[in-house]
């Protein structure tokens, strides 16, 4: 009976797990599917880009057009454009390739062709620019832009005959063209014919009473005639014309700085700097002002920033070298002296040797010295002198700083800057952007606002 039973049991149990309903598991969650976005196209780069130039943030604007092209190789703005990025931060080797994507598409494409002419100029690579000025002129004999760009390269490679053919052509074809006048007269001011350069200027007054450029140019002519006076007046129109003229601000700064007022020279340099980052002469002239002031922090920053825009600076190597060893950057200091040493045309050699040595016997002396014994309470110790070494290097320096110190020039140049800002084109844009001017003074499609980079900032070496 008992067996009966548990036999019972057993089934029943048996029975009762075959109805059971098994345990449900949560199912799992389907695979997330990741949805990148689109990735932008070439056209939206592009108008990026363009905008970015119009707020002058370069660094935007050159990463921005650098991907347009690499998306669309063929598109000749975007080329163009990222051409005059490159310039805008001192890169002409850049900017050059930029340009020459460009003609290697269209021959006769005018923007590159006066650009590319102008940036072989700063390289002075004055045989190449007229070369491209040249070519363009084989297409249309008579262009305005061209044959003036192509008196300013001659001028500058001392072919002033060559230079003064052009412009008569130009002249013959356009005869109140005020940009010939204002060339003519620099061609005429580089000769020494002073009194036939201040005629040419008058006329070119007569037919634009506006140009800051002439103004600036009139003010040259006064000093080379020792009319120091005449020329202030004439450098201070040039600015009543157009208060951020560059040429103008650099010549005011410079005859300040000959003066020894380094409080107006570091007034007008440090807006030459502002207006050209790029230009490694407006920093070295921005240093000589502030080292003036005794702003030894301030100019080695200077000093540092022309360096790093240009290597063979000799003058900024030892003025940096001068302002490291007064902030007992000693080690650093040897250095600049060293490069600036091996420089051939050096003007300092030998008190760069004195430096050198002074540094060396600083960094030698080991034996501490016996302090004197302290002063009175009621007399307070002397400031130091300075070291005799160290006076002579400072006024050795400032002597140099006088004879480096070139005034600027403006002569009437083309130049094509990009268009302002638009809506996004095609994909495919086969045609380089039109004469509308981006940057107002001193990058600008009007000529006559256009500053010489050839003819270096007030501190450059010519």
């Amino acid at each position: 009976m008992d067996r009966l039973n548990y036999l019972a049991i057993a089934c029943a149990a048996l029975a009762a797990c075959a109805t059971a309903k098994p345990v449900e598991r949560p199912a799992a969650p389907p695979p997330e599917i990741v949805v990148k976005p689109a990735e932008p196209p070439a056209s939206q780069y592009h108008a990026d880009g363009r905008a970015a130039i119009a707020r002058k943030d370069w660094a935007s604007a050159k990463a921005l057009l650098t991907t347009a092209v690499q998306k669309d190789p063929d598109n000749a703005d975007a080329n163009f454009e990222l051409g005059y990025v490159l310039e805008q931060q001192g890169d002409l080797d850049g900017a050059t390739s930029s340009y020459e994507k460009v003609l290697a598409k269209d021959p006769d494409n005018q923007g590159s062709l006066l650009n590319l002419g102008r940036v072989f100029r700063q390289k002075e690579q004055y045989k190449d620019a007229i070369r491209i000025y040249q070519e363009g002129l084989k297409k249309n004999a008579r262009d305005a832009k061209l044959l003036n760009n192509l008196s300013v390269v001659y001028r500058l490679d001392k072919q002033y005959d060559k230079a003064e053919a052009a412009l008569r052509t130009l002249l013959e074809r356009q005869p109140k063209n005020a940009d010939a006048y204002k060339n003519l007269a620099l061609i005429y001011y580089d000769q020494g014919k002073y009194t036939l350069a201040t005629t040419v200027s008058a006329n070119a007054l007569k037919l634009d009473a506006n140009d800051p450029g002439v103004y600036n140019n009139l003010g040259m002519i006064a000093l080379k005639q020792g009319d120091v006076a005449l020329a202030t007046t004439n450098f201070k129109k040039s600015l009543e014309k157009d208060a951020a003229f560059v040429p103008a601000l650099s010549n005011l700064g410079a005859m300040a700085l000959s003066y020894r007022d380094y409080a107006t020279a570091e007034a007008n340099f440090a807006k030459v700097a502002a207006a050209k980052p790029a230009d490694p002469t407006a920093h070295l002239a921005w240093a000589y002002a502030l080292d003036g002031l005794k702003k030894t922090d301030q100019a080695v920053a200077e000093y540092e920033k022309a360096l790093a825009l240009k290597r063979d600076l000799p003058d900024a190597l030892y003025g940096a070298a001068v302002g490291y060893k007064a902030q007992k950057k000693l080690d650093k200091a040897l250095e600049a002296l060293k490069k600036y040493s091996d420089f051939e045309g050096a003007t300092h050699k030998a008190e760069a040797q004195k430096l050198m040595a002074t540094i060396k016997a600083i960094q030698g002396a080991t034996a501490p010295k016996v302090a004197p014994p302290p002063a009175p309470a009621a007399a307070p110790a002397p400031a130091p002198a300075p070291a005799a070494d160290d006076k002579k290097a400072d006024d050795k320096k400032a002597a140099a700083d006088d004879k480096k110190l070139e005034l600027t020039v403006a002569p009437a140049e083309a130049t094509t800057a990009p268009a302002a800002a638009a809506p996004a084109k095609s994909e495919a844009a086969p045609n380089a952007p039109k004469d509308a001017p981006a940057e107002k003074k001193t990058q600008s499609a009007d000529p006559k606002s256009e500053a010489s980079p050839s003819a270096r900032t007030a501190a450059s070496s010519g």
